[in-house]
């Protein structure tokens, strides 16, 4: 590259990379995306917890803001958006919304019949708590935080109380936080458990903004393609390893946006658009 600029081989690196630095966006996203989780119940466990998951963001539940739950759209018939994107939508998914909810309950996996009717309870005003601040499409894995001695069977005993209660390896977890080995090796095994609810949300998400987007009319509900062109990069970008692919699809929806922009926008939406 210095070549090509004509540059003396002897000029170092570091004021390419400073000025390189400084014409890039201040917004630029420096990092991948994480998925959101709320964490419910068993608030002395969070910071813990949320230190052993890297590949997630956490939250406590409780502390979000209590969102309505939306009714099912049949179609988009006469539907006429009141801009390109709502009014903190972002913020709405990215801070307020998480993929998925870990609900913490305390299991006594040594006790008789392996716990199930001390956990049985527990677990349903969990589930009531947790279902009353989410939506049917955000699932709720139950974490079983084990109490008391280990029993060495302990995740055969985990099978069988799952199977009683109506759970399984996607909807619930074990945590030992007995000691470190046993905290980071469980840690390990609920991130995976998490991060796959997580991206099957946002994935999902995306599938159903490409479905709408080929529900909508062209150019009378533009700003509404445009719309749901921006809600499948977005959540795109959780589910897409590959970078290019992600940026592709903001691309996407960019230029529909520009698109609009030259043929004319509704009163009041050039600020939005720029």
């Amino acid at each position: 590259e210095k070549e090509r600029m004509g540059l003396p081989p002897g000029l170092t690196t570091t004021l390419m990379e400073e000025e390189y630095e400084e014409a890039l966006p201040s917004s630029l996203l420096r990092i991948p995306p994480l998925p959101l989780v709320a964490l419910h119940g068993l608030t002395e466990l969070h910071s813990n917890i949320s230190a052993r998951l890297p590949m997630l963001r956490t939250a406590d539940l409780d502390a979000l803001p209590l969102l309505p739950n939306k009714p099912k759209r049949a179609n988009w018939d006469g539907e006429r958006p009141g801009g390109i994107l709502k009014q903190g939508w972002l913020r709405k998914h990215v801070q307020e919304k998480p993929a998925v909810v870990a609900t913490l309950v305390q299991w006594a996996a040594s006790a008789d019949n392996n716990g199930a009717d001390e956990a049985s309870a527990v677990i349903q005003a969990a589930l009531s708590a947790c279902n009353d601040r989410t939506e049917q499409r955000q699932r709720v894995v139950v974490v079983f935080v084990v109490v008391g001695d280990v029993p060495s069977d302990v995740e055969h005993r985990l099978d069988r109380v799952t199977l009683q209660l109506g759970l399984d390896s996607k909807t619930s977890a074990l945590l030992l936080p007995g000691h470190e080995g046993t905290m980071s090796a469980s840690s390990a095994a609920l991130q995976s458990v998490l991060l796959d609810a997580a991206l099957q949300y946002h994935q999902d998400a995306a599938q159903r903004a490409r479905q709408a987007s080929e529900m909508l009319t062209r150019p009378t509900q533009s700003e509404l393609v445009i719309r749901q062109a921006i809600k499948h990069a977005f959540h795109s970008q959780y589910t897409q390893q590959d970078p290019q692919s992600s940026a592709r699809n903001f691309t996407h929806a960019f230029n529909e946006l520009f698109e609009l922009a030259s043929g004319g926008l509704a009163r009041g939406r050039h600020a939005e658009a720029r």
